[in-house]
């Protein structure tokens, strides 16, 4: 579905993340995990267009879409949820996911797939004619998620959803990006919440200062105690 080559992403002249090969497979949810600074979110840009590749590549489904714009990819089936600013705070919670079938627009089951987010989100559905902005916290990622998934896309990517929230709030995201898999959509997911996130996916990569120190299945990862000690901050699940 998904898979980097020795990508090198930054800002600027400056690189950030340097080297960085990962593979998302389909129907797979993937992990990129490490402390703060570590190059996550760097990494995300890089794949969705908003950040400088100097060199590597990104394939999608076969195609190389390095440098594409996200606006392109999403054209192309890929979903993207950044961490901050990632709903219209004056816009109702129906107009936001009106705007994320913006290109599916004249298409007749746009409102079909709207009724679909309120069965998935039911949090939403009594929200429908608030602004975004009388949201919770939780409520918002999950309306950044469902505004993601109006483009019908069969990759999500998403940076750092569970930032900021409360372990309720938490649980309650990665819970439903658990039944997005089951539907079938891949998701390559940057998070902070080591733990949670390690139980619900199902491999993982640790990225520490721009480089992945290592890569595994979810489940061997939770049972390293050098992984899990000193690059998580978690005691190992053995």
């Amino acid at each position: 579905m998904l898979e980097t080559k020795d990508l090198v992403v930054g800002y600027g002249n400056v690189p950030i993340v340097r080297g960085i090969s990962i593979v998302v497979d389909k129907g797979e949810m993937v992990a990129l995990l490490g402390p703060n600074g570590s190059g996550k979110s760097t990494l995300i840009k890089g794949i969705v267009g908003l950040a400088r590749v100097f060199s590597g590549e990104v394939i999608y489904e076969g195609t190389d879409i390095t440098g594409v714009s996200a606006d392109k990819l999403v054209k192309m089936g890929i979903g993207y949820v950044p961490q901050l600013n990632n709903v219209f705070l004056s816009l109702t919670v129906e107009e936001n996911l009106e705007m994320g079938a913006y290109i599916r627009r004249g298409e007749s089951r746009v409102k079909e797939d709207m009724e679909n987010i309120y069965e998935l989100f039911p949090e939403l559905r009594r929200h429908r004619r608030s602004k975004a902005s009388n949201l919770s916290g939780g409520e918002r990622q999950l309306l950044a998620v469902g505004r993601a998934l109006m483009s019908k896309p069969r990759l999500l990517i998403l940076d750092e959803p569970t930032a900021s929230l409360s372990p309720k709030a938490a649980s309650l995201i990665l819970s439903k990006l658990v039944e997005l898999k089951e539907l079938g959509i891949s998701i390559l997911i940057a998070e902070q919440n080591a733990l949670k996130t390690l139980q619900c996916s199902d491999r993982a990569y640790i990225l520490v200062s721009g480089e992945c120190i290592a890569e595994g299945y979810s489940k061997d990862i939770l049972s390293s105690e050098e992984l899990c000690e000193m690059y998580l901050g978690l005691k190992s699940m053995i």
